[in-house]
Order: C-alpha cells, then sequence, then structure tokens
C-alpha cells in the first residue's frame, strides 16, 4: 500500500488508496475482460470458418453433384431391366416361333393324287 500524508486531521488520507485501488481494479477488468472476449471470438472462428472458407457451398455443391449421380444409376438400372425384359420377351417370341415350325413339320401333309 501507499502511504499518504497525513490530512488536515493528522490521520492518513483514506480517499487517495481508495481511488488508486478502483482504477487498478478497474484496468485488471477490462485487461481480463477483452482477454476473454478475445478468445470467444477465436473459438467463434473455430467452429465456424465459413467466413473464410466456402464450406457450405462446397457441402451443398458435393450433394447436388452425389444426387444427380444417383438420379443417373436409377435411371440406368431401369434402363437395364427394360431392355433384359425386352430381350426375354424376343427369346420366348423366337422360341414360341420355332416350335410353331417344328409342329407344322411334324404334321403330315396329304396327298392327294390326280387321275388322269
Amino acid at each position: 500500500m501507499v502511504q499518504t500524508a497525513p490530512g488536515p486531521n493528522n490521520q492518513p488520507d483514506a480517499w487517495g488508496d481508495t481511488i488508486f485501488t478502483v482504477v487498478v481494479v478497474l484496468l485488471l477488468y477490462f485487461a481480463i475482460n477483452t482477454l476473454f472476449l478475445g478468445a470467444d471470438e477465436v473459438a467463434n472462428a473455430m467452429e465456424d470458418p465459413s467466413h473464410w472458407l466456402p464450406l457450405r457451398a462446397i457441402c451443398e455443391s458435393t450433394q447436388r453433384d452425389v444426387m444427380r449421380v444417383l438420379d443417373d444409376m436409377r435411371a440406368l438400372r431401369r434402363a437395364e431391366a427394360a431392355e433384359a425384359a425386352r430381350r426375354q420377351r424376343r427369346r420366348v417370341e423366337e422360341e414360341a416361333a420355332r416350335d410353331d415350325g417344328r409342329q407344322e413339320r411334324e404334321q403330315p401333309t396329304a396327298h392327294i393324287e390326280m387321275k388322269s
């Protein structure tokens, strides 16, 4: 503590000590508060770096690309299934046509002889 000269009543000046203490406490308060606010800003910047990096735009673009690829794959699978069904129908029709041809050959034909 700082000693002060006695006042008019031969007592130390208490107001001087009190003012000094208040000033020191306020300066420490503002310094510590500034440090905490700075640390809070650093933490916010680390939590949400999108101010510097366009992470949201990158994620949305990637999501659109992935969804487009998935839609293309679904369309390709539908087209492959339709093509397989068409090939199966064609194979069945060809087998049916072959079976009809065999049945016609197996049936005896009637020979009619004409007398002249």
